[in-house]
């Protein structure tokens, strides 16, 4: 792949790892409510401000979206971490071929051949045309 969209692909995934990021960041302050409500629920039920069977209903409810919300937070975290790897990949990729790409530059300046493969084609160019 050329250089430019290897960059491409690499803001892409950035961007998709800024989203990502976004949505957990919501996805926890999700969590932090409802553990703060779950908590609120259960302190009633200790002092009785409310009918046990109707507060114990709520925080298995709520124990259920907390456990829910813990599940896809976890999705989205390990969707991250391979957009990470993935884009760790593909910045590495995108650094070896500039990295090519300005070692056949000063072989040319230095009158060489810029690679291998060009010195193997222009080698059979040659041959042909004998």
């Amino acid at each position: 792949p050329d250089p430019d969209k290897l960059e491409e692909d690499c803001e892409k995934l950035e961007e998709r790892l800024a989203d990502q990021e976004q949505k957990l960041l919501e996805k926890e302050l999700i969590l932090e409510e409802e553990t703060r409500l779950t908590d609120r629920v259960s302190k009633k039920v200790e002092l009785g401000q409310q009918d046990t069977l109707q507060l114990a209903k709520q925080v298995n409810e709520y124990q259920r979206k907390l456990q829910d919300t813990t599940r896809k937070m976890m999705a989205v975290v390990s969707e991250l971490s391979m957009n990470q790897a993935e884009t760790m990949k593909l910045q590495q990729h995108a650094t070896d071929q500039r990295s090519d790409v300005e070692d056949a530059y000063r072989k040319l300046d230095m009158g060489l051949p810029p690679t291998e493969d060009a010195e193997m084609e222009w080698q059979r160019m040659i041959r042909m045309k004998r």
